[in-house]
């Protein structure tokens, strides 16, 4: 009886053994998921025509079609647009200001400066530039026989001569006063100039940049950095502070009817621009502001009584330019991701734009040819009419931490869309990587191979009307 206990007691305590060694590694696999769907999770992906809205949600947006510049432009900085729909851009880090007429892209002047920084049109078809780092400002016939032809207009400087301006950040033409207004450093002054080349000065700061202009019915609205105050100028040496906005740097203004919309940013660290006395060798750098890490961006409207309120903001980035449409929508190009926020005035917002190029530095949606201006790999996009003919939404690279078996694949919206999924085991990809998976229409299995890295992409192609509002993948 005691052997038949003992040979029971073993058996059982063999068994439980057993099942230990087959559970433990079993209990340490679980079914986990990714679940995207808000905002900070959709947009951290590619937007190919595209949209990704505050309420996360995914659509359709524009349709563009790109313009390359020449191999030998660095970058594009600046850009105006004539009544004639002819676009003028500033670029560097040659100087130069190439015309774009429909698709086709001439150059049309030369500077002999590194950058052209400002462009403005002024009366008679003349075209305003500024440089840097000179601080130097040239007028350019549009027309005529001199047509392209760059002239020296006037290098700012005080009465005397000294403290001469070595930056010229912003332009703004006032066709009632005939009069050129200039944002300039690093004495930080907004320098007035008429039509012969005479510059005074119209506000010293006490900032060492005025960084952007605006101006509408007389009165003339200048940023600042690094103090990131913006102030009201309506005659010459008389400011009124419209606010001081957090950050170190007001870097675009926008007006219309009254409306003020403010692109403020905050950088850990002040943009390192080369001055005059520096080498002027030819190179991107030397020409542009240096950004060693991403800032903070925040975009604020003032309306006419002069409150003040946060619109939009974005932790890691920069705003570059703005417009206000005349609904009251705001465009706000930004310098780290290249894309453009589209702000409505419920203060919802969208990526209304993504595009390769990691800078946006001149916008004009607002305008009856919309189009923008990229850099890191100049070029200039004009906004095709109608839904765009392809469009997709592309996840950013998921991380399942370990090598992992994908589970069924799972997403939420309206209408039809098509879902792909591939798989890799680096965290970028590349060669290895599985190709792109068939496409499904319906929610399922994930076609694509273990592997410990996933991307999920969902066409619009089939359904423009189409809404993304979350993907949820499984795996193992």
């Amino acid at each position: 009886m005691l052997r038949r206990r003992a040979l029971l007691l073993s058996t059982l305590s063999f068994s439980a053994l057993l099942v230990c060694v087959l559970v433990s590694p079993a209990s340490a696999i679980s079914t986990r998921s990714f679940v995207l769907d808000d905002l900070t999770m959709l947009a951290a992906g590619e937007l190919t025509h595209v949209a990704a809205f505050s309420d996360g949600h995914v659509e359709t947006s524009l349709d563009l079609r790109r313009i390359a510049l020449p191999d030998d432009v660095a970058f594009a900085w600046s850009a105006v647009r004539a009544p004639d729909g002819t676009i003028y851009l500033g670029t560097g880090d040659t100087g130069r200001i190439y015309r774009i007429s429909g698709d086709a892209v001439t150059l049309f002047a030369e500077t002999g400066q590194l950058l052209v920084s400002a462009l403005a049109l002024g009366e008679g078809g003349v075209l305003y530039a500024g440089t840097l780092p000179e601080g130097r400002v040239y007028a350019v016939d549009t027309t005529g026989a001199t047509a392209g032809t760059a002239r020296e207009l006037v290098r700012p400087a005080d009465a005397d001569g000294t403290h001469a301006a070595e930056h010229v950040w912003a332009l703004a033409y006032d066709s009632a006063r005939h009069v050129l207004f200039a944002g300039t450093g690093p004495e930080g002054r907004v320098y007035a100039i008429d039509r012969s080349g005479s510059a005074s000065v119209y506000w010293d700061s006490t900032a060492e940049h005025v960084m952007s202009l605006a101006l509408e019915g007389g009165a003339l609205y200048a940023g600042t950095s690094d103090d990131a105050i913006v102030v009201r100028l309506t005659a010459p040496g008389s400011a009124e502070v419209v606010d001081d906005f957090p950050g170190n740097e007001i870097t675009a203004l926008a007006i219309r009817d009254g409306r003020l919309v403010v692109g403020a940013n905050e950088f850990p660290d002040p943009p390192a621009v080369a001055s005059s006395s520096a080498t002027t060798k030819r190179t991107a750098t030397t020409a542009s502001p240096a950004r060693p890490r991403p800032g903070k961006a925040r975009v604020y409207t003032v309306e006419a009584g002069g409150r003040a309120e946060r619109a939009w903001g974005q932790d890691e980035g920069h705003v570059t330019r703005l417009e206000i449409a005349s609904d009251g929508t705001i465009y706000a190009a930004t310098g780290h991701d290249g894309r453009i926020v589209r702000i409505a005035t419920d203060r919802t917002s969208a990526v209304w734009v993504d595009v390769d190029e990691r800078q946006v530095l001149a916008i004009g949606l607002t305008e009856p040819d919309p189009y923008f201006v990229t850099s890191d790999g100049a070029a200039l996009y004009r906004a095709v009419p109608g839904r765009p003919r392809t469009a997709s939404w592309t996840s950013k690279v998921l991380d399942a931490e370990f090598d992992a078996r994908w589970g069924a694949l799972e997403w939420r919206g309206t209408g039809t869309l098509r879902f792909s999924t591939r798989s890799g085991g680096t965290a970028r990809p590349d060669e290895s990587w599985s190709d792109w998976s068939t496409e499904t229409t319906t929610p399922g299995p994930n076609r694509s191979p273990a592997g410990r890295f996933l991307q999920q992409r969902a066409s619009f192609d089939g359904d423009p009307e189409a809404v993304l509002r979350a993907v949820t993948a499984y795996y193992l």
